[in-house]
Formats: structure tokens, sequence, C-alpha cells
């Protein structure tokens, strides 16, 4: 390789980090897919539209929970890996364990068990959008109006 095309393949290399920079900092700049793999109305449903609605409301656009249910939660996983990795396109999901029995089941009746649920990006988005989602979904989850909604729904 000359010289001279290996300083434009570092010349390209550096644009590209800044921009993926830039991006990050605009991010985000249009509507945000929030794809829940479960039905409407349920638990999950009802958790991915409060982050949305608090994330809408922090970070100045729109979050659009889509619910793409089926398949054992394939189908809305399917689409969030197939879509491009630039934070637009994201999952709401928690971890099922199939086949695993609950604790009242393994012998110890009045457990008390905290779920947990994770948003998920495809693979390679930008770690400045992950880092910037993460941080907002720590603060959204500081806020106490948002851990009252939270608890209220483990009383119903």
């Amino acid at each position: 390789m000359s010289k001279r095309s290996t300083a434009d393949v570092f010349g390209i290399l550096a644009i590209s980090l800044c921009t993926v920079h830039v991006e990050a900092q605009q991010y985000p700049s249009k509507p945000v897919r929030l794809i829940v793999p479960y039905a409407p109305g349920g638990g999950v449903d009802i958790m991915g539209r409060i982050a949305a609605q608090k994330y809408g409301e922090r970070l100045g656009t729109q979050f659009i929970v889509e619910n793409r249910a089926g398949g054992g939660t394939i189908i809305g996983t399917e689409a969030v890996a197939r879509a491009a990795p630039d934070g637009y396109t994201l999952l709401f999901t928690n971890p099922a364990l199939p086949n695993v029995p609950t604790i009242a089941e393994s012998g110890y009746p009045g457990f008390e068990v905290n779920n947990w649920l994770g948003i998920v990006a495809p693979a390679q988005t930008p770690r400045e959008i992950i880092a910037r989602l993460n941080g907002e979904m720590n603060a959204i989850l500081a806020v106490a109006d948002v851990r009252e909604r939270i608890t209220s729904l483990g009383k119903r």
C-alpha cells in the first residue's frame, strides 16, 4: 500500500469515527421504535410504555412502543437484531427461563422475587448511544413517580 493510500485510509477512518461521535451527541434526532416482543397489556408492555414515555420526555423525541408478539419473543427479537445499529430500533424485554421451576415450586413459598427488564440494541450500535440510553434509564428509574408506578404494578 502506498503512503498516499495509507493516509487516505486513516483519514477515512478518522472521519468515520468523528461522524459516529457527532451522531451520538445528536441522538436521538428522530422517533425511536421500542419493540416489545409481547402482546399489549401485559407487564412487559406496561413497563415498556412507562420507559418510552419517560425516555421521550427526557430526550425530547418520541419513543414509539411497537408490540411484535409471537414465536416465543422471536419475532420481535429478530426485528431488532436485523435493524440498523443506530439506536433507533430497540428491544424492551425480560429474560425468560423456560422449564425452570418457580421459587415456590422449588420449596420456598412466600419468597419475594424481583423481576428485571432490559433494553437491548442491535449489535454494533455505537457505545456512545448505548451509554446515553443507559444513563437516561438510570435517571428515569431514580424518579419517585416512576418507582411508585412500578411498585404499584406488583400490587395488582
